[in-house]
């Protein structure tokens, strides 16, 4: 199985979300975000950005490995927080929430 690690942005606010998905395109992944911000479903730091109308996602990697994918978000948020304000909760290797 592939797993993407992906950003979404908006260029109306400095926010950035860094997240992993297994599915096949991650425009689907971002349309479900805008999905789920529009019928409240439960909250996640992406919507934050998604609730804005030119909110893009971006594929950063694609790797085999689910831990990896994991490892490398962490990684991600890491670095793109010290750059711009991350949504993203801390997240460790195993998929737990810090």
């Amino acid at each position: 199985m592939t797993y993407k690690v992906y950003k979404i942005t908006s260029p109306s606010t400095h926010l950035c979300y860094v997240g992993i998905t297994s599915q096949r395109y991650i425009s689907t992944r971002h349309r479900q975000h805008c999905y789920d911000h529009r019928t409240n479903k439960s909250y996640c730091g992406a919507y934050a950005i998604v609730k804005y109308a030119d909110s893009i996602i971006e594929l950063i990697e694609s790797v085999n490995d689910k831990h990896e994918a994991l490892r490398l978000e962490s990684e991600y948020i890491a670095s793109f927080g010290s750059r711009t304000s991350n949504v993203n909760k801390k997240r460790n290797t195993e998929g737990n929430d810090n």
